[in-house]
């Protein structure tokens, strides 16, 4: 069997290996090898016993840290920070921004991978594998976007526009009193074979969510057993929900570990890795595979491990080249004078969370920067004029846009999104509603959201936002009364 792990640049040799078999030595070789790739969600580099966690953290993962033992690990690599982006890159081997995707994909917006765009399972498929993916898609809901008619045969999981906390959809907006809808209409889990539609087969609720991932497997095994039968090489594509927030372990998981949920979760994840190497031995095809472990993004910073809540986290600090992504977290290396630093704080208030962004810049800006601060400021100003009771998140996106355009810059990702009270937890993102062309959500008074039209270049990025309540009558609340500028410091 041959083991990568913890890593993205492999798909590259992959597609070398297996799409395009042209050297006379590929042409000779007997057989395609088949390719389990398991993606594990939020999981962090420390939190394996592989880099230093594990057992010493109280969540033991044996079986990951054999598969390191065994496997050639790739430990040096880019990877995005959120699901959407991360997993963008991985399917097409391109950054995500090439995609428009380097945003985490809010269920209901327009944002997918584009139809043009060429996705791992598609060169495979082309190549002569079977292929099948079930668990969490992510890249957007538009049908041309969907796994079915990205190159997989088979695909069964949560909706694919949605990531694993949206069963809390029906639970939140009940306590907030914000959604009251049937179990019918909320999230499902869904199944399609290549070129279909997609079929709802269940609700998606929080007794669903515990159990996912076996599911997830049982399919995976039930998958490589047909087509070991067949005689045909497969490609299974397994991204299980383990670290995902909220953590709630399956039953046989719960109180495992000795750091509660989510050290319970992360051994869960553990456990799903055995299970799928030990189906690979049980059919004979251990040395006919090439195994893949991953994470997406790397850990969820603001997530307390006990419920998959967050709580006022440590800020983010990305410096230097890190400012041209959004929402990466601080780095070790030294400041640098010249370079900019984009700040992004938060804070939480009875499970309300309010985010505040700024760039700081040590020494002068370079000047394609300060031209367009003074830009994204004015049509932020003008955004957030225009966020009154009774008109859209569309038309609040659209006086940005119009200075923006106006001066030269254009940005398709939306420019805020509402928050509200979490559950379990808070979070930045409640998806009820976001600042972006096509959303036509009517602001109501005590709406609050996050506004934040921030820049992101090929080296740099500029980010000022600001949380606000739509007022009864007239201009918004803002929350803070922080200078929107860049702040310099000589």
């Amino acid at each position: 069997m041959q083991i990568i792990q913890n890593g993205r640049l492999a798909i590259l040799a992959l597609y070398a290996a297996v799409a395009f078999p042209s050297t006379p030595a590929a042409a000779q070789q007997p057989q395609k090898p088949n390719i389990l790739f398991i993606l594990a969600d939020n999981v962090g580099y420390g939190d394996l016993g592989a880099y230093g966690g594990g057992e010493l953290r109280g969540a033991p993962t044996p079986r990951i840290d054999q598969l390191a033992v065994e496997s050639l690990r790739l430990t040096q690599f880019l990877v995005e920070p959120g699901c959407t982006p991360s997993r963008a890159a991985l399917m097409t081997g391109r950054y995500s921004i090439r995609s428009g995707l380097s945003l985490i994909a809010v269920a209901g917006s327009p944002n997918s991978l584009p139809a043009t765009e060429i996705t791992m399972a598609e060169i495979l498929r082309e190549a002569g594998y079977a292929t099948a993916m079930f668990g969490k898609w992510h890249l957007g809901s538009q049908p041309h976007s969907q796994p079915q008619n990205k190159g997989f045969d088979e695909f069964y999981g949560i909706p694919p526009g949605d990531t694993w906390d949206a069963f809390l959809m029906i639970p939140q907006g009940r306590q907030t009193k914000s959604l009251d809808i049937p179990l019918d209409r909320g999230p499902q889990i869904v199944e399609a074979k290549r070129g279909e539609p997609l079929k709802a087969v269940k609700p998606y609720t929080e007794e669903v969510r515990r159990e996912i991932d076996w599911e997830l497997v049982e399919r995976g095994v039930d998958f490589m057993t047909r087509q070991k039968a067949a005689g045909r090489p497969f490609f299974l594509y397994l991204p299980i929900s383990r670290t995902h927030f909220p953590n709630l372990p399956s039953k046989r998981f719960e109180g495992q570990s000795r750091i509660g949920q989510f050290g319970d979760s992360l051994m869960e994840g553990d456990a799903i890795v055995g299970r799928m190497l030990d189906a690979l031995k049980e059919l004979g095809v251990e040395n006919d595979t090439i195994v893949v472990y991953a994470s997406d993004n790397g850990p969820q910073g603001e997530v307390v491990r006990e419920f998959g809540g967050d709580m006022p986290e440590a800020p983010w600090m990305p410096t230097g080249e890190r400012t041209a992504a959004p929402h990466l977290t601080w780095t070790d290396e030294p400041y640098r004078s010249g370079e900019g630093t984009n700040v992004e704080l938060s804070g939480v208030r009875h499970r309300y969370t309010a985010a505040l962004a700024r760039t700081i810049i040590l020494g002068n800006p370079v000047p394609k920067m300060e031209a367009m601060v003074p830009v994204v400021i004015e049509g932020m100003n003008a955004a957030l004029d225009r966020a009154r009771a009774g008109v859209t998140c569309q038309d609040v996106e659209a006086s940005w846009r119009a200075v923006a355009s106006a001066n030269g810059i254009e940005k398709s990702s939306r420019i805020g999104y509402s928050i509200g009270i979490g559950y379990p937890g808070p979070s930045w993102n409640e998806r009820t509603a976001s600042l972006q062309p096509g959303n036509t959500t009517v602001l109501e008074p005590n709406m609050t959201f996050h506004m934040i039209p921030g820049v992101w270049m090929d080296d740099w990025g500029f980010e000022v936002s600001e949380t606000f309540r739509i007022t009864e009558d007239g201009a918004p609340e803002v929350f803070s009364h922080v200078p929107r500028q860049v702040f310099v410091k000589g």
